[in-house]
């Protein structure tokens, strides 16, 4: 069900849903979401509420004496509805954003950035320090707006990772961008374990042996100068501050 409602939140951030909506899909993941509290119920108006449930476009359902009258004009019908019937629930982000964070071994507490995107913890990682940021993008030019800018919303991070549900950058150009400045876009797929794939942070391994054998020039040099061991060393395309660059040793 979270995979369904995050699509929902994904074109419009500010979705509710009906109770019975929820238990359609499944009463027990329903019931379960209430329990984990990324679920919080938003209780009808006394006087008047909208129901757009089922409808083409919301009506207008009015309070008489406890229970809710809505006009059909379409299908001019006057629809008899009961308080729980306009029950509906918002899905809480903040939540859901900390327990991302917990599953992927960040700390720090949630943050709404804007109404599409709520930062998520932070980590070190390999000496880096990496902010988690869950987005709801449903366009390029969202993605380039709310994108470009997280540098100047969360200084001091060196690297980020962006989690989104089903939007797919499409311009090369913008990807290029985003990589320019450490920012790692990425579909959240486990949604059980709400796992992600760290390993794009993971340092190379080092090797005790090299990994191949000197030519006869370098074993030469080896012995002319006097070199103590044999260790590979990696010149790598990765900067770090001041435009330097890194090179592995062993």
């Amino acid at each position: 069900m979270i995979e369904w409602i995050l699509r929902q939140l994904e074109r419009q951030p500010s979705t509710l849903f009906y109770e019975k909506e929820l238990r359609e899909k499944s009463v027990s993941e329903f019931e379960e979401l209430k329990a984990r509290k990324l679920l919080t119920c938003v209780q009808p108006d006394s006087v008047c509420e909208p129901y757009g449930y089922g409808q083409q476009s919301a009506l207008i359902a009015i309070n008489l004496d406890g229970h809710y009258y809505a006009l059909d004009d379409d299908n001019n019908e006057l629809l008899v509805l009961n308080r729980s019937d306009l029950i509906k629930y918002q899905f809480c982000l903040e939540v859901f954003a900390g327990e991302l964070a917990k599953a992927n071994a960040f700390s720090g507490p949630s943050e709404k950035l804007h109404r599409r995107m709520y930062y998520a913890g932070e980590r070190i990682i390999d000496g880096k320090r990496v902010a988690l940021v869950l987005a709801f993008i449903d366009q390029e030019q969202t993605a380039e707006d709310l994108l470009l800018g997280l540098p100047a919303r969360l200084p001091g991070n060196d690297h980020f990772i962006v989690v989104i549900q089903s939007f797919k950058l499409e311009r090369v150009a913008l990807g290029t961008q985003l990589e320019a400045i450490h920012i790692h876009v990425m579909p959240l797929e486990d949604f059980q374990n709400l796992k992600l794939d760290m390993s794009m942070f993971a340092e190379p391994k080092s090797h005790s042996e090299p990994v191949g054998g000197l030519n006869v020039k370098q074993e030469e040099e080896f012995i002319d100068r006097h070199y103590k061991c044999h260790l590979p060393i990696t010149i790598t395309s990765e900067t770090v501050k001041w435009h330097r660059n890194k090179i592995l040793i062993n």
